[in-house]
């Protein structure tokens, strides 16, 4: 991925599947409403990065059925963006997004590195018994099993539901959602590893702190009005201290 390409390279392709027909692809025009809701949530920008809270149910990247997604939203500017991690389409909350290949080449080396803070709220179905913990285990990627951790701690539950903060250590695809599930708490709302509902996946990330010019960087992200209202539903009380909804 370092190496850039110069004049009279050969790049050799090595094709071992069937030609088909091609599919024709969904072209994702954004709309004004989708323009203006983006906007709206885009916390911090400069000439260097974008700091967004991405709102639940859209993707960061193409590839969805309905083709929306936020780089293509922000796009609409004729403005370059890098995109240095994801978050799922369903997860809702911080979105650091770079505007130049140095930005992106150094927010990408962080988060290789280990060295930005992710943290998430998410509301777990069952009673969690330790009020804190890390979670340890391997997750197949690509024909390989990486290692993922994260921390978590206990801000309140009752006998059906657990709300935890959590500190996101490695950043593999869907990692929250499917170390909860293994250890039997799935996420509200998951419809992949949890139980099928009509509700939204409470899984919000709502901290980001990184290094950007020999300065710590920090932003929040307040968590969605559907999420606050489930924890009322639920009967669930948020304890005083440094927990911010």
């Amino acid at each position: 991925a370092s190496y850039s390409l110069k004049l009279n390279d050969k790049i050799n392709i090595k094709l071992h599947y069937k030609l088909s027909k091609e599919k024709k692809k969904f072209k994702y025009i954004p709309t004004n409403q989708d323009i203006k809701r983006v906007n709206k949530n885009i916390l911090y920008q400069d000439d260097n990065y974008l700091v967004l809270s991405k709102p639940s149910g859209i993707a960061v990247q193409s590839g969805t059925a309905t083709g929306k997604n936020i780089i293509d939203i922000l796009k609409f500017k004729n403005d370059k963006f890098f995109i240095v991690h994801r978050l799922d389409k369903d997860t809702s909350g911080l979105l650091l997004i770079a505007k130049n290949r140095q930005t992106a080449k150094n927010l990408s080396d962080q988060f290789s590195s280990r060295k930005i803070k992710k943290k998430y709220f998410a509301i777990l179905i069952g009673e969690i018994k330790k009020k804190s913990g890390r979670i340890v285990s391997r997750i197949a990627d690509k024909n390989k099993n990486l290692i993922s951790i994260l921390n978590y701690k206990l801000l309140c539950k009752n006998k059906l539901y657990s709300f935890v903060d959590i500190e996101l250590i490695t950043g593999r695809k869907h990692q929250i959602r499917k170390q909860f599930c293994d250890l039997g708490y799935p996420i509200v709302g998951d419809k992949i590893y949890g139980k099928k509902a009509n509700i939204k996946l409470m899984l919000h990330s709502y901290l980001i702190e990184f290094n950007f010019s020999n300065k710590i960087m920090k932003y929040k992200s307040n968590v969605p009005g559907y999420f606050k209202n489930f924890l009322k539903e639920i009967n669930l009380k948020i304890p005083l201290g440094n927990f911010e909804l």
